[in-house]
């Protein structure tokens, strides 16, 4: 499974990922954007399902919807505003689209096969001042179409997992690998450290999960100047 480690200090936030391409579960020969800048403010991480509509990668889509929110004065939004306007995007999708392949399949395929997905975004930036790391998970209930589903009003059904909440925030410091609860995070002397500690997270974890591996993609954001690369930028 895709390893994302984002970490926050008072010396900016840095987010980490590994690039190996995986279908079912299994390795591909191609790699996957998973970590990349969103409005030059923000640094993105993704993991879970890969695909947002049987077609189109989350990096795709968020690219396309990142364009749509840089015409829409993009500069006034907080950290807090951009992660769930992503995640509410990713969500209401992922919604349209199963509601598209129910037509197709009977209640049983569906629960099968789309009932466990889910997509789960870090977003890394400044909110207040200060260097913050959000978390969004979206996960779709297997029972949709169940007597037990709460709807909005546009008909749309909002499912955290059971054991996490849709939206969560971290206060720095504090280090967040994939859905795993905050690690306590150490002193960082200097980026390169806080670079080095990222890595190790993602190597450890390739050591023994060959769906992790492929380049490490390193981001970096500061106040002054927002989203730099730091190793491995994607062509």
């Amino acid at each position: 499974m895709t390893r994302i480690v984002s970490v926050s200090s008072k010396l900016g936030i840095l987010i980490a990922g590994d690039s190996l391409g995986t279908f079912h579960g299994s390795p591909i020969d191609f790699a996957q954007s998973k970590v990349f800048p969103f409005l030059r403010r923000f640094g993105i991480g993704v993991y879970g399902t890969g695909e947002v509509d049987g077609n189109g990668s989350v990096y795709s889509f968020l690219r396309a919807y990142e364009d749509l929110l840089d015409e829409n004065q993009s500069g006034e939004m907080s950290l807090q505003d951009v992660a769930k306007a992503i995640g509410n995007r990713l969500l209401t999708q992922r919604w349209r689209s199963l509601i598209g392949q129910k037509e197709f399949i009977t209640d049983d395929e569906f629960n099968e096969f789309y009932g466990g997905m889910f997509q789960a975004v870090h977003v890394v930036g400044y909110q207040d001042g200060q260097p913050t790391i959000c978390r969004v998970t979206i996960r779709i209930k297997a029972q949709m179409f169940g007597k037990d589903e709460t709807f909005d009003k546009d008909g749309f059904c909002y499912f955290p997992s059971t054991d996490r909440e849709f939206f969560e925030l971290f206060a720095p410091p504090a280090v967040v690998v994939n859905q795993d609860n905050a690690i306590a995070s150490p002193l960082f002397q200097d980026i390169p450290d806080m670079r080095t500690y990222a890595i190790s997270l993602i190597k450890n974890a390739a050591e023994t999960d060959s769906t992790v591996g492929g380049n490490i993609n390193v981001g970096l954001i500061t106040l002054t100047s927002g989203f730099s690369w730091l190793e491995s930028e994607p062509s």
